[in-house]
């Protein structure tokens, strides 16, 4: 979707791209050229039972995606021929793929999941050990392992890594890399170590053990004390072990020693013992004290005592003089200082003398272990025993020797009786049946180093592996690292362990990896746009329906019409569909599809349709209507109307005809703008003389469709009037423009006291209500025009009536309480008609000076309109210039003006609108805090200048964004709300004060 909505940006943007891409096969031409085989050790035992027709046959993964043009990108992997051993093939190798590279850092999903590998023909199971996206700034590290159906050993075997899908699941196949002969393949990565075999044979770890980097990736630590993993029941007949090994020691046997050791480090120092550095060496430099009691300690011997060993005993020289007698008292920590053995003492004089303590079977009363003579553990102290005053102790140098017992290093045991391990720097298997071939680094031999070595050991009886532990046999542990442990039921070839070692010893000299390339880059390709109409009637559905394909195959396939995305359906093969787009309006529609390929490609097209409206409305139902009546009003009432279009406008006419077009003109004919469910109901009153008259009730819809009359008749029986100075003819004028203006709202009042209801508030943007007021001007104008014909045929009547004072008096109370309702009901447009009208009755009736007060109103509403016309107008400005936060200045300015003119619908529709704004992120909650902390700081300065007006105006901005903030569920703005309210108060009270100062 956001890819969609990306694309939506740039809906007015036409692709006009054409990519060419060259698309080839990489052929490499497998020369014969002969090279030397390296030499390997092979041996009687492999025999027929060995042959490679014993492994699998060549199987073909199930668990790839479905083709290569599911990947943006692919890397042939050329494997080196010469690195393969022997002189037979292989099938279903596993081989070992360990790179850095810049491509997989960038191009790749996060977790490695759209890696595959392929060998032309099919796709290749693999296990990916290690994906590290962030391996550093620029590169990514992987390490996989691929079987390889056929390894040849004459040409180059080439396989290609595919990557760049952000969508697939991962691609592994961790079991179906390894063939069923495998009993168990630990990686040793894990705390407890997972069998990536199909025998879910994992380990447990016991004694703490942790991973460490091993050889090819994470491997395992075994510190020599009670540290081991536990496997269990691996199989019988096991032929083949294999595993990465770095061993700590290499094992001897009987009595063995260290060197002698000097300390490197002195630790605490008692009592001012002088120059205690000085007893590191023999230079007849020394380290001297001359007080009963002062002890000093030395340490870092950097023994080399190995894990396991058993120790028995550590011997102590001290070579001192002394002035006269001096005697001091020797003894051992184990742990840093804290304890120490008991003393052994000896005295010293002139000339210098050696004083030996402890010996090769003295272990100074405790039993050690190889962690006691750790440099931050072993530590010896000399301390003064007798005092002769003015006599030294002077120390030149301190040395120590540890003799222990180490006989074996133990590694793996495979049934608590056969076992592989460490002998003087051997590898040795004990208690095997028949006889185990050992191979470390692919070559027959036994001797070992203290460093990596692969081991590959073989037995053609084979081993009954029934309780495998690894780092431990017995009570013995292993002190080294172990990594990539295997066992297999059949003799692996000595060639394959050439191979196996020089892979994972050297991945980058085993294969080259090319350069990436682009593979599929181009966009979807659509066609057969179609629709079920390019002219739809309103209220019908439109079908769309469009052909997308892509060599990746189509992921997604959007429609976007009237600000909204929707998902087309695909209904078979490469055709997308949707079905269930119903406008709502007439007019042009535009609408963009877009297309996205399984490669994240994109690619969009648009088009447009018309929607038109050519059903009229049905005519209106009669609710209530007049039928007899002597002076009364006339009461019209009909249900609300209904068309796709909306209904715009009821049409009344009356008549004194059946036929209204018969005579031209009619007794009344009044456009009612429909603005809710008070526009169906009109009220008319003493315009009609006696006698008996046809009503025609029409609606038009939102595209000025007109249904039929709905029709009926009335008689009026009888109609009086008294007279007074002021004739009818003179206030007509106004009456009328009264009537006509005010007839929303007398209906809306006077069905609420009816229905006891109160209506909803009027949700009319500013541009409507001004065509409201438009339409009903011109309406009256009509009125005036045909009732003067209408008097002038009927002088009897109406030349002669006059209207007292009084009557007067009381229209204009009634037109003045209909302008104030019409103001609170927020129609101020509509209450400034009403106050013209009043301005002009009080006029004529010379009340200059009430008459200057509406003029004064009617002025403060063309004022604040005008300036919220100015203030929409540049709205419209800014939006364009995406400048949004002069576009929140530009709204808070309106909400401002809305609510001085009480227009508090089109104040919730701004709120609404400027909430929408953060909602689509093109302002954040932060700008709105930020702004309403400027407009506070503005209100103070202007209330520290005594400005109270304009203070308040910048407190009401704040109260206004606390309110906006409070309906983003920002539930604290409350708090805010009143602070601002009381800050507004406290001005207001400023402003009152200052008026009555001005008046005194």
């Amino acid at each position: 979707m956001e890819c969609a909505q990306f694309m939506k940006g740039r809906k007015n943007f036409l692709f006009i791209l054409s990519v060419f891409i060259v698309l080839f096969s990489l052929s490499i031409s497998h020369s014969n050229y002969t090279s030397d085989i390296k030499e390997f050790n092979h041996i009687d035992e492999f025999n027929v039972e060995n042959d490679r027709n014993e492994l699998q046959e060549i199987r073909v993964s199930t668990n790839g995606p479905v083709d290569k043009y599911n990947f943006k990108y692919y890397k042939v992997i050329t494997i080196d021929h010469t690195q393969i051993f022997g002189t037979s093939n292989y099938t279903n190798f596993p081989v070992l793929i360990s790179i850095y590279d810049s491509d997989l850092h960038d191009d790749v999903q996060s977790n490695g999941d759209d890696i595959a590998f392929s060998n032309d023909t099919a796709w290749l199971d693999h296990e990916i050990e290690l994906f590290d996206q962030e391996y550093n700034s620029t590169h990514a590290q992987l390490i996989a392992w691929i079987r390889v159906p056929f390894l040849s050993v004459s040409v180059n075997t080439n396989i290609t890594m595919y990557y760049g899908n952000p969508y697939l699941n991962s691609q592994e196949n961790p079991t179906g890399v390894w063939d069923s002969n495998y009993k168990g393949v630990w990686h040793m990565k894990e705390v407890n170590p997972i069998d990536s075999t199909s025998n879910g044979k994992n380990g447990t770890e016991s004694g703490g053990i942790l991973p460490i980097s091993g050889k090819i990736d994470g491997a395992t630590y075994f510190g020599g004390d009670n540290e081991y993993i536990t496997i269990g029941n691996v199989g019988s007949k096991i032929k083949t072990i294999e595993f990465w090994m770095n061993p700590s020691n290499l094992g001897s046997i009987g009595l063995t020693e260290t060197d002698w050791k000097n300390p490197s480090a002195t630790g605490d120092d008692y009592n001012q013992w002088n120059d205690p550095t000085n007893a590191f060496t023999s230079d007849d430099a020394y380290s001297s004290e001359d007080t009963q009691g002062d002890r000093q300690d030395w340490y870092n011997f950097n023994f080399n005592v190995p894990n396991g060993a058993t120790i028995d005993g550590i011997h102590v020289n001290v070579e001192a003089t002394a002035t006269v007698n001096v005697g001091a008292g020797i003894a051992i920590s184990w742990n840093g200082g804290i304890d120490y053995t008991s003393e052994k003492s000896d005295t010293w004089s002139t000339p210098e003398e050696n004083k030996t303590f402890g010996g090769p079977s003295d272990t100074w009363g405790r039993t050690w272990s190889s962690d006691d003579f750790k440099d931050s553990n072993f530590r010896i102290r000399l301390s003064r025993s007798s005092h002769n005053p003015g006599t030294f102790l002077n120390v030149d140098y301190i040395e120590i020797k540890v003799y222990f017992t180490y006989v074996f290093m133990k590694i793996i045991d495979l049934n608590s009786t056969a076992q592989i391990e460490i002998v003087e720097g051997d590898l040795i298997t004990t208690n095997i049946p028949n006889t185990s071939t050992i191979y470390i680094d692919g070559v027959m031999k036994s001797s070992l180093t203290t460093d990596w070595h692969y081991i590959a050991i073989t037995n053609s009886e084979g081993i009954n592996v029934s309780a495998m532990n690894i780092g431990r046999v017995s009570t013995d542990y292993f002190d080294g690292i172990i990594d990539e442990v295997r066992v297999s039921d059949i003799l692996r070839e000595p060639e394959s362990f050439n191979t196996s070692y020089y892979n994972q010893y050297d991945p980058n000299s085993f294969y080259n990896v090319s350069q990436e390339v682009k593979f599929n880059i181009d966009p979807p390709v659509f066609s057969n746009l179609t629709e079920s109409s390019d002219i739809i009637e309103l209220g019908n559905t439109e079908i769309i329906t469009i052909n997308a394909t892509d060599i990746s195959g189509i992921r997604q396939v959007l429609i976007e019409f009237e600000g909204t995305n929707h998902s087309m359906t695909n209904i078979g093969g490469d055709i997308w569909q949707y079905n269930t787009w119903t406008p709502s309006q007439t007019g042009n529609y535009t609408y963009i599809i877009f297309i996205e390929d399984n490669c994240n490609t994109w690619n969009s097209v648009s088009n447009s349709i018309k929607v038109i409206d050519t059903t009229p409305p049905a005519p209106p139902i009669m609710v209530s209507a007049p039928n007899s009546g002597a002076y009364s009003t006339l009461i019209f009432d009909w249900a609300d109307g209904f068309d796709l279009s909306g209904i715009a406008i009821y049409n009344l006419v009356i008549d004194n005809e059946s036929d209204p077009y018969t005579t031209p003109g009619f007794m009344v004919n009044i456009n009612i703008t429909n603005t809710g469910s008070s526009s169906s109901y009109y009220e008319l009153s003493d315009t009609l003389t006696s006698g008996t008259y046809y009503y025609f009730l029409r609606q038009i819809d939102g595209v000025g469709l007109k249904s039929n009359f709905t029709t009926g008749s009335f008689d009026i029986i009888s109609n009086s009037n008294g007279r007074n100075n002021i004739t009818f003819l003179d206030v007509l004028p106004y009456i009328l423009a009264s009537l006509v203006g005010s007839i929303t709202v007398i209906i809306v009042l006077r069905k609420r006291i009816q229905k006891k209801i109160h209506p909803p508030r009027k949700k009319i943007p500013l541009k409507v209500i001004i065509s409201h007021i438009n339409e009903i001007s011109n309406i009256k104008h009509t009125l005036q025009k045909e009732e003067h014909i209408d008097i002038s045929d009927d002088q009897s009547t109406f030349t002669k009536e006059t209207l007292d004072e009084d009557e007067l008096e009381n229209r204009l109370i009634e037109i003045r309480a209909l302008g104030e309702e019409l103001f609170n009901e927020g129609a101020y447009l509509e209450a400034q008609k009403q106050y013209e009208i009043a301005e002009a009755l009080l006029l004529k009736l010379k009340k200059k000076d009430e008459a200057l007060f509406y003029s004064k109103l009617i002025a403060n509403i063309k004022n604040l309109n005008k300036e919220r016309e100015d203030r929409l107008e540049n709205l419209e400005k800014e939006k364009e210039k995406n400048n949004f936060i002069k576009v929140m200045e530009i709204y808070f300015e309106v909400i401002n003006i809305s609510k001085k003119l009480k227009d508090f619908d089109l104040l919730e529709m701004y709120q609404s609108e400027l909430i929408q704004l953060v909602k689509d992120g093109n302002l954040d909650v932060s700008d709105l805090e930020h702004k309403r902390n400027k407009f506070e700081e503005q209100g103070m300065i202007y209330l520290d200048q005594d400005l109270f007006e304009e203070a308040a105006e910048f407190f009401e901005y704040c109260e206004e964004i606390s309110h906006v903030l409070l309906k983003l569920d920002r539930l604290e703005e409350n708090y805010n709300i009143d602070k601002f309210s009381d800050k507004i108060n406290e001005v207001l009270k400023k402003i009152k004060q200052k008026e009555r100062r001005n008046k005194s």
